[in-house]
């Protein structure tokens, strides 16, 4: 019996894509909109609860069909591994076979803060961003993105929800020390040594995507507060400093970046709508794809559309601007402004009705699931969805940091 065309990989990619788009019912389409929270057993076996465990991992891919997900917490490189090999054959199992695509945030310095980043652990230890800005050396930062590339394939990471590429222009904001701070020129030269250690020249089968952070820059928050909460929402850029923030956005798509996150703040004082940025026409659709010409995948930042628990409290839908409209409301708003995916959110349910009842079209729905698939297959997916446990420990924080100070002749004198 012939393998059907989205299996064979001699097949061009966009080929494959279209056989496959043309196989999924609107709920299996509607599973791809979605990059859900993960956790994990510390024996490498599927959580069943957890800070962040909102359903069972095979609900979520053999119920849900969702393939898009990140995992929270620190484990065992072995353990690890092995849970991704758990989650592969779990969705090797489903009708279409569509393998997962696992993310992370930064696992390879200090901070540790469940939900943005976590500290190295098993992983090679580096500074934080704003330690390799200060160091200053782009060849060092494509040493580090591309040691990140290889720890995270030995343990099937294929997305990195970094780097984190804000302007630290307002120095109370909290988040600052992820960033590469407040030099636009700085952080346009880093994020391409970034995005290039961790996709290589092109991206493929040997690459992490790099889902580059937080469109269109999360740095000018009013009073230096969080949009993470509803006291924090308003962004503001004083001065007219928009384009000054979006320089390293610039740069990060000229370097070929595979994905884009939209920050949670709402623009205030602006010419455009006064909605969250993943509700924003005015920047997804008119300045991220029509102005810079990008045409990867956007994913929205995490929990846009539902409330939900998160350590012990109930966190409000970072809904900015968009408080008033209903769960399927906000889906709609969202995709009509151009996202593609929803982070941390996992209700395909309201996207199958929205298209039912008429308010989204399944087309619009094609658009976005294209680009997901896609991605899939260049990052050789497909073919090799598991890992080597083995090869894991060894590759795993074999990798150090290690820079030569320039020589004390040519440092530059302080002013």
């Amino acid at each position: 019996m012939t393998a059907p065309t989205y299996r064979d990989p001699h097949r061009p990619v966009d080929e494959r894509v279209e056989d496959l788009l043309a196989r999924m019912t609107l709920e299996e389409k509607a599973g791809q909109l979605f990059h859900s929270m993960l956790g994990m057993n510390a024996d490498g076996t599927f959580a069943t609860e957890g800070p962040f465990v909102h359903a069972a991992t095979p609900e979520l891919i053999e119920g849900k069909g969702l393939t898009h997900f990140n995992l929270i917490g620190q484990y065992g490189v072995r353990e690890m591994a092995q849970w991704v090999n758990r989650i592969q054959e779990l969705a090797a199992g489903t009708r279409l076979g569509i393998p997962v695509t696992l993310s992370t945030d930064p696992r390879h310095a200090f901070t540790d803060n469940p939900g943005a980043s976590f500290n190295s652990g098993a992983f090679s230890a580096w500074p934080e961003p704003l330690g390799l800005a200060a160091i200053g050396d782009p060849e060092l930062v494509e040493r580090f993105g591309d040691t990140v590339r290889r720890e995270y394939l030995a343990v099937g990471f294929r997305v990195a929800l970094h780097p984190q590429i804000d302007l630290a222009t307002e120095p109370r904001w909290s988040r600052q020390s992820g960033t590469f701070g407040s030099s636009a020129d700085v952080t346009s030269e880093l994020v391409r040594a970034y995005v290039r250690g961790l996709q290589g020249a092109k991206l493929g089968p040997d690459s992490v995507a790099a889902m580059v952070k937080h469109f269109p820059g999360g740095g000018p928050q009013k009073d230096d507060e969080d949009p993470h909460f509803a006291h924090g929402k308003e962004q503001v850029y004083p001065g007219g400093m928009r384009d000054y923030h979006l320089a390293p956005f610039k740069a990060a798509i000229e370097a070929g970046c595979s994905q884009m996150m939209p920050y949670y703040g709402q623009p205030v004082g602006t010419d455009g709508d006064e909605v969250g940025f993943g509700f924003n026409r005015d920047v997804l659709t008119g300045l991220l794809r029509g102005r810079l010409g990008f045409d990867g995948i956007i994913c929205t930042d995490w929990g846009l559309l539902n409330e939900a628990p998160v350590l012990g409290e109930l966190f409000p839908a970072r809904a900015w601007g968009a408080e008033h409209l209903s769960v399927a409301e906000r889906a709609a708003k969202a995709l009509d402004a151009g996202s593609d995916q929803f982070g941390g959110e996992q209700c395909p349910d309201v996207i199958v009705e929205l298209v039912r009842s008429g308010r989204i079209t399944e087309a619009r729905i094609d658009a976005s699931v294209r680009r997901l698939l896609r991605e899939k297959f260049v990052l050789g997916l497909f073919e090799n969805p598991c890992v080597d446990p083995d090869r894991a420990e060894e590759v795993v924080g074999a990798s150090e940091f290690t820079h030569s100070a320039r020589p004390p002749s040519a440092a530059p004198s302080p002013s």
